[in-house]
């Protein structure tokens, strides 16, 4: 159950595999996997409070954060201002994160060694 991506992060870690999260637990502990991109092989692992009506909220509604900032109010949270994670960016979508709307460039040559993504 562990993916090449969390063994790969645990080592450099300094974790053992065996101490890398399993897929299985990733809701015993009160956090879910909510978003990914296959792409740079990232996830975003959030809390469940961002999890209402069956979706997750990991989005960040600006125009709600700054009404609340500009009101002088101190004491709000992050679920006041928190915006439905849209459907191509949920873990395990048909999209795997790619936004439908940008355009995927794929490469047809070899990637230099140290060259980053």
């Amino acid at each position: 159950e562990h993916t090449a991506a969390a063994s790969s992060a645990a080592q450099e870690a300094g974790l053992p595999p065996c101490d890398a999260p399993l897929a299985s637990t990733r809701n015993s502990n009160g956090y879910g996997i909510a978003c990914e991109h296959e792409h740079s092989c990232c996830v975003l692992l959030a809390d469940h409070r961002f999890r209402r009506g069956g979706a997750w909220h990991t989005w960040i509604d600006y125009a709600r954060f700054f009404e609340l900032f500009e009101s002088g109010r101190r004491d709000f949270d992050a679920l006041e201002y928190s915006a439905p994670t849209p459907g191509w960016a949920v873990f395990r979508s048909d999209e795997r994160g790619f936004d439908p709307a940008q355009t995927r460039h794929y490469r047809k040559k070899r990637a230099v060694p140290g060259g980053g993504c």
